[in-house]
């Protein structure tokens, strides 16, 4: 695919992208603090007679409760805050946030790619010793034990979409304008594997994160990663859920998702053999 050159100081181009990840962190950081204000209010005014300990333990539980209402409203205000940077820059949101529409065969192929990316990675982990992944067990756990209809829309919707928002359209857009593609890719991917806090947890978001921005870099627009992330979340989070609800069914799909990962990615690397959109000029 031609490429324009580099035209930005890769300093600068660091410093916008760590802007970016500031504000995704940030909105993270501040409606955290917001609640776990509100909900120790709350438990006192509810609970008046209670000792300190046993409020603590009330709060904490409570706070736990509401991570999924936390992550739905900090994505909410990051995706805001980009869309005020898109409108005070004058530009189109689609061209600000990489909007631009792909096929739905695309869309096909980069489903089959995520559900085969999911038993890839897990076979991978599979080989990793159990003591090395007690606390991601123990986070998976506690995520899939909520039962919660908005915890789902979270992880399998609202992440996705602010994620690939911030990680691969502003973040990995800013850095590609500044240093080669592959640069810009391991920065943004270690970037986006360190942001999910533990290593085993990192490697994995690190090995997402390169497929990921690999199908940015070849459509220039984020609608695919948003569904390849979607998609990769379903299967990735709730996959017994699924095969105990869909078991014929699942074996099926995974079965083809198989098969057709190699024509997907012959296909993908066929219909963007031209340049995709131009690059935006973030600074």
């Amino acid at each position: 695919m031609n490429r324009k050159p580099l035209s930005q100081n890769p300093v600068i181009a660091i410093l916008w992208s760590l802007l970016y990840f500031a504000i995704f962190m940030g909105c993270q950081l501040a409606t955290s603090l917001v609640f776990s204000l509100i909900v120790p209010i709350r438990v006192i005014a509810k609970n008046p007679l209670l000792g300190d300990a046993e409020l603590m333990r009330l709060a904490e539980t409570e706070l736990l409760s509401h991570l999924d209402t936390i992550s739905v409203v900090s994505a909410v205000i990051t995706v805001v805050i980009f869309w005020f940077i898109a409108f005070f820059r004058k530009r189109p949101l689609e061209q600000e946030l990489g909007l631009y529409k792909v096929s739905f065969t695309s869309l096909c192929s980069v489903s089959a790619i995520a559900i085969a990316a999911v038993y890839v990675i897990s076979l991978i982990f599979s080989f990793i010793p159990e003591r090395w992944l007690t606390g991601y067990n123990e986070q998976m756990t506690s995520m899939l034990d909520a039962e919660s209809s908005l915890m789902f829309v979270a992880t399998v919707v609202v992440a996705p979409i602010v994620e690939e928002i911030t990680f691969r359209a502003m973040m990995y857009g800013a850095l590609s304008r500044a240093m080669p593609p592959w640069v810009a890719m391991l920065l943004s991917s270690f970037i986006f594997g360190a942001a999910h806090g533990n290593i085993i947890q990192g490697i994995y978001a690190f090995s997402l994160g390169m497929l990921l921005v690999w199908i940015y870099y070849r459509f220039g627009s984020v609608i695919p990663c948003i569904m390849l992330h979607i998609v990769f979340n379903l299967f990735g989070s709730y996959s017994q859920m699924i095969f105990n609800r869909f078991q014929s069914a699942y074996s099926t799909v995974l079965l083809l998702a198989l098969a057709f990962t190699i024509p997907a990615i012959l296909h993908i690397i066929r219909v963007t053999r031209k340049s995709p959109p131009p690059p935006r000029n973030y600074f």
